[in-house]
């Protein structure tokens, strides 16, 4: 029969409960020491993978740079493997697929990035990159726009300016010109003082339609470099679009001799040497000169009439009816020295002509571009 221990009998020796104590502090300092073994262990093992993935990514930059793409981008696959933290890396790797035309393995890896940090401008930014290459306007679009309204520093802002004349040239190639001025004229903060910049601005907006802010941008071009060739001739251009033609003959002299600006020069000098209404001329100049543009016209009319001569559409009897009040100037004509009011209705009569060839033929000669232009300035 056991029998309960009384209120005075005595516990247990102190002995063993320093023992038991003493077991117990042995086994928690092992086990702390083995857990910073462990995580000493673990960070030295995470510090040999992300030194490992360094290199793995230094080796594919080099690859890439090199146009060897395969090799790079087994390269910087093992290195998202060994740090699929680092987003540089992420980055690197879809650039590489872009370069090895992997478009959707590119699109992936950004789509994945994208969704930890949807904020992120330098992920919007390769989005849009990528969908502006594959032609997806709607998304560049959404993409560059996205990239534009993230968080920037105000020492960041060069690098925002450069997303916005990304995104305006994507405008200017898929015809959308007043989205592309609109993008011109917030393009305020954040541009270099650089010529060259200045040039590439005047030049979005000479093809955005705006010609006067054109012209301030290549004038400030050449203030900062008065020999810039880009800025000269897009000055030259801009002056054309605005129809001041001397302003224009001055700066496309000075320009590179570029195709384009050949071809402007010679209806710019044109425009100035043929023009029977321009101030300053006696009664034989303005007769002579009118005369050669007559017989321009009448030729190109004649040649124009010949082509359509039995096609089904109504244009060939209005080219009729033009040539024949054009025959009912030409005794004042011929006769060298018409009054002001018989040059001014020819000159109508001409750009009437000229019109009417340019949308049945299509564009004419220089000359022909040089009598339109003279019959529309004097018609404003």
């Amino acid at each position: 029969m056991t029998t309960e221990r009384t209120a005075t009998e005595p516990g247990p020796p102190a002995s063993f409960i320093r023992r038991e104590f003493t077991l117990l502090a042995i086994l928690i300092v092992l086990a702390v020491g083995a857990f910073l073994m462990t995580r000493r262990v673990a960070s030295g093992n995470a510090a040999m993978r992300r030194a490992d993935a360094a290199a793995w990514y230094s080796r594919g930059q080099d690859d890439a740079r090199a146009g060897r793409i395969e090799p790079a981008l087994i390269a910087l696959r093992r290195a998202t493997v060994r740090d699929p933290s680092n987003r540089r890396y992420r980055i690197a790797l879809a650039n590489a697929l872009q370069a090895g035309h992997h478009e959707a393995d590119a699109r992936k890896v950004l789509e994945g990035l994208r969704e930890l940090q949807p904020d992120d401008a330098e992920t919007n930014l390769e989005l849009a990159q990528l969908e502006a290459s594959e032609g997806d306007v709607a998304a560049a679009r959404r993409y560059y726009l996205n990239a534009l309204s993230a968080l920037w520093k105000p020492d960041e802002a060069p690098a925002r300016a450069g997303i916005r004349l990304e995104l305006i040239e994507l405008f200017l190639a898929h015809g959308e010109r007043d989205r592309a001025l609109a993008e011109l004229l917030n393009l305020t903060v954040g541009l270099p003082s650089d010529p060259r910049v200045e040039a590439r601005v005047g030049r979005m907006f000479l093809e955005a339609g705006d010609p006067s802010q054109a012209m301030n941008r290549f004038l400030r071009a050449l203030n900062a470099d008065p020999r810039n060739g880009d800025a000269l001739a897009g000055a030259g251009q801009a002056a054309f679009a605005l129809r001041d033609y001397a302003t224009a003959r001055r700066y496309l002299s000075q320009s590179p001799r570029t195709e384009q600006v050949v071809r402007l020069q010679t209806i710019v000098n044109l425009v100035l040497s043929a023009d029977p209404l321009a101030r300053g001329l006696s009664a034989v100049d303005r007769g002579q000169r009118l005369t050669v543009a007559y017989e321009q016209a009448m030729t190109t009319l004649a040649a124009c009439t010949a082509k359509q001569a039995g096609t089904p559409s109504g244009v060939g009897s209005g080219l009729e009816a033009l040539s024949s009040e054009a025959r009912g100037f030409e005794p004042a004509i011929r006769e060298g020295h018409p009054s002001r009011d018989i040059a001014e209705s020819v000159v109508d009569l001409i750009l009437r002509i000229e019109q009417t060839v340019e949308s049945a033929c299509g564009t004419q000669s220089p000359f022909d571009q040089a009598l339109l232009l003279i019959g529309q300035r004097h018609q404003e």
